[in-house]
């Protein structure tokens, strides 16, 4: 590990220290860090780089800065006081989502919620491969529970379609998720129902098939909210 990275794990460390002045010191320290260019980009990396056991906490705290990073000053028009780069910015679209596939459940919990931030600001125009990255991880052979990450991540996407006034820009971003994804995610459905019938026996294994056709339904009623689209009014 980098040695800037070994200074941030130790300060991260030292935030969950039992001694109120020794985590106050590094809170402090944080305030500092936090403004340093590319401090969200080695946040990143740190979550992706502290895969020893002892080292489950302090990857949670980072999971959780870095949300917290992302929702406070990805936005710039909402507050330029932490500037993230550009180069930073792509890096980070570039490989959140398969870090988010790649770590444990609560960390990926913090993953999928700072994809979705993200998106509430860069999607579509500004992350025109994050729709086609998640729907490559449309598989019911592989690990369930990344399943399930990707599409609770899409399931918050999308809930931006519910509850909002109709306009042409909100029906641009409908229609160009719907192209994309309704037949991908009917088949996934499918292979889904399918897989349910052939594991009756599994209680694991249908438990995770059940969470990932519920989170399809959410997804579809999402998607069904402003109005019948006709995809899914021929299938």
């Amino acid at each position: 590990m980098a040695q800037s990275l070994e200074n941030l794990r130790s300060v991260f460390l030292q935030t969950l220290d039992q001694r109120n002045e020794v985590r106050r010191e590094a809170e402090k320290q944080l305030q500092v860090l936090r403004v340093q260019p590319s401090h969200p980009l080695q946040c990143l990396q740190l979550v992706s780089q502290c895969t020893a056991p002892q080292d489950s906490p302090i990857r949670q705290a980072v999971a959780v800065h870095f949300k917290n990073l992302v929702k406070n000053f990805w936005d710039e028009e909402k507050d330029d006081s932490v500037k993230i780069s550009p180069s930073d910015r792509a890096l980070i679209k570039t490989h959140l989502v398969d870090l988010m596939c790649t770590v444990p459940p609560a960390i990926q919990v913090q993953c999928s919620e700072s994809i979705a931030l993200i998106a509430a600001v860069d999607f579509p125009e500004q992350w025109d491969n994050l729709l086609p990255e998640l729907i490559s991880k449309f598989t019911v052979d592989g690990d369930l529970e990344n399943l399930n990450g990707v599409l609770l991540t899409a399931s918050s996407i999308f809930k931006r379609f519910r509850y909002v006034q109709r306009n042409d820009a909100l029906y641009r971003d409908i229609l160009y998720v719907l192209q994309k994804l309704a037949e991908p995610m009917l088949k996934l459905f499918q292979m889904l129902t399918k897989s349910v019938e052939q594991h009756q026996g599994n209680v694991q294994l249908l438990n995770n098939k059940l969470k990932a056709l519920r989170t399809l339904c959410r997804i579809f009623f999402s998607l069904n909210w402003q109005d019948l689209p006709e995809f899914f009014e021929d299938h």
